[in-house]
């Protein structure tokens, strides 16, 4: 990964599009109809620029992440987003547009309609088993047998030219077109402590994402993801390295 690296450019963050100046006041429209407030930004295209991803594809074309937390990005604002980085992907966290805070502090799941009235403007969707059986349960017909891969699948088949890049309790699976293209199953076995657990699904996400812009296909780009995630699960906090070992185990997998 080490020699890909000048290809690669550095995964923008939300700051890098919008001021918290045009963020709060976007938030205030959400739920109308028509928002007449427009983003200190480009105006969005017409349509995506680049074509979905498709599964063997080695690109080197750059992503950009949104992780919010708490329903705090409007979804009307992800074409203007791509419209700010045309010529890149994104890859949008569910969690985001999942959650919603309450007034006393719980935290309430609702369906992530805002998100999927976009979805065309989004390459990649981070989400987990219980995330994915929320999804389905409220948006869509749930599978006659419910399970991980059974509702991935549904909800695969519904966004077909959606990458989905699901963690569940042993691993991550990438599904797309309704079926599941990709998996690895890396930390199977290895006991994790819930403090190790912050920061796991950016990981995934970001290690897929760098790795996709350094043009690996999507089965080999997952391996180098898991391998970067089990390193991160075992590590308290945010920050570690994934050291030596895991510079070899990330380069068996790129050849």
């Amino acid at each position: 990964m080490t020699a890909r690296s000048d290809r690669v450019t550095v995964v923008r963050s939300l700051a890098d599009a919008y001021t918290m100046e045009d963020i709060a006041q976007a938030a205030q429209l959400v739920g109308e109809s028509s928002p007449s407030w427009s983003p200190s930004s480009p105006s969005s295209p017409s349509s995506p620029s680049l074509p979905p991803v498709s599964v063997d594809a080695a690109e080197c074309v750059p992503w950009v992440v949104l992780s919010a937390l708490y329903s705090e990005f409007p979804p009307f604002l992800i074409p203007h987003l791509k419209g700010q980085f045309q010529g890149h992907r994104l890859a949008v966290d569910v969690q985001g547009f999942l959650r919603q805070r309450q007034e006393d502090g719980s935290i309430k799941h609702v369906a992530p309609t805002g998100l999927f009235d976009h979805i065309d403007w989004v390459d990649m969707v981070k989400l987990d088993d219980k995330e994915c059986e929320t999804i389905v349960n409220t948006m869509l017909v749930p599978p006659a047998t419910p399970g991980l891969d059974s509702n991935a699948c549904t909800l695969s088949s519904a966004y077909p030219a959606t990458l989905f890049l699901l963690s569940h309790g042993n691993g991550v699976r990438v599904y797309l077109d309704g079926r599941c293209v990709s998996s690895v199953t890396p930390w199977e076995g290895i006991t994790v402590d819930i403090e190790c657990r912050t920061g796991r699904g950016d990981t995934i996400t970001g290690s897929m994402c760098y790795a996709l812009s350094c043009g690996l296909d999507i089965p080999r780009a997952l391996r180098v993801a898991g391998v970067v995630v089990t390193q991160k699960l075992q590590t308290v906090g945010v920050g570690y390295q994934v050291g030596a070992e895991g510079e070899a185990q990330i380069q068996a997998c790129v050849e």
